[in-house]
C-alpha cells in the first residue's frame, strides 16, 4: 500500500551546512528502499541547546523534500508563501500604506493682537502633530504695511493633538524680550509621517 504524500509547513531559519531533521515517534515512517542512505534514530529525541551524541540505531532512508524561502529583510518569515511585505522587517501582513494626508492647521488665533507680557494662542489640528512657531519682525514698515520681515532665532515647538490646542506665547523669545514693534506668528503642522501643513499667521504687536 503506498503512503500518501504529507506536507508540512515550518518556519525554521537555516543556513548553509544546516542539517535538518523530521521528529517522528517511530520508524514506520520510513520507507524502506535499498541503498546506502539511512535515517539516523535518537532517542530520547534531541533537544535544543544539548551537546551532541550519536545515534542509537538507522532506520531505512527517509524520502523527504524541503523547499526553502529567501528571507531578504531577515524577519524570519519566507518572502515566497509566509511574509506579505518582504523588505520590511517589521511587517509581516500586508505593506503598510504610507500616510500621505498632510495635517490640517485651523482657526489659528491671538487672544490679544496687541500686547506688553504676552497672549494666549489657540489653534485646531485635524490629527496629532509636532507644531513649530516662529515669530517675525517686521524690519521695514511702510504704514500700515510692512515691506520686509525678519524671523527671529529661536521659535516655539509644541507636541499637539487632534483637535483644540493652546499655548502662552510670552514677550520674550530665547531670554531675550521682545522690543516694542510689530510682530507676525507663523505656525505650521507636521505629523508623525512628516506630513506638512500650509503655513498660517497671525499678526500682533508688543508695546513698552
Amino acid at each position: 500500500m503506498d503512503t500518501p504524500i504529507r506536507e508540512f509547513g515550518a518556519r525554521v531559519p537555516v543556513k548553509k551546512g544546516n542539517h535538518l531533521a523530521l521528529d517522528g515517534t517511530n520508524v514506520w515512517a520510513t520507507v524502506n528502499n535499498s541503498g546506502d542512505k539511512y535515517t539516523y534514530v535518537y532517542s530520547p529525541p534531541l533537544t535544543a541547546g544539548q551537546g551532541p551524541r550519536g545515534s542509537i540505531d538507522t532506520a531505512g532512508e527517509l524520502l523527504a523534500q524541503a523547499v526553502m524561502e529567501p528571507d531578504a529583510d531577515g524577519d524570519g518569515f519566507g518572502d515566497e508563501t509566509q511574509d506579505g511585505c518582504p523588505g520590511n522587517a517589521s511587517a509581516t501582513g500586508a505593506c503598510p500604506v504610507r500616510d500621505r494626508t498632510k495635517p490640517l492647521m485651523s482657526r489659528l488665533r491671538l487672544r490679544d493682537s496687541l500686547f506688553v507680557r504676552g497672549t494666549r494662542v489657540s489653534y485646531k489640528l485635524s490629527e496629532d502633530a509636532r507644531v513649530s512657531f516662529r515669530v517675525q519682525k517686521c524690519a521695514r514698515p511702510v504704514g500700515k504695511r510692512c515691506a520686509l520681515w525678519r524671523t527671529l532665532k529661536r521659535g516655539i515647538v509644541k507636541n499637539g493633538k487632534a483637535g483644540r490646542n493652546s499655548l502662552r506665547l510670552r514677550a520674550r523669545l530665547a531670554g531675550r524680550e521682545l522690543a516694542d514693534g510689530r510682530y507676525k506668528l507663523v505656525a505650521r503642522a507636521v505629523d508623525p509621517a512628516g506630513n506638512r501643513s500650509a503655513k498660517k499667521a497671525k499678526r500682533f504687536r508688543v508695546v513698552d
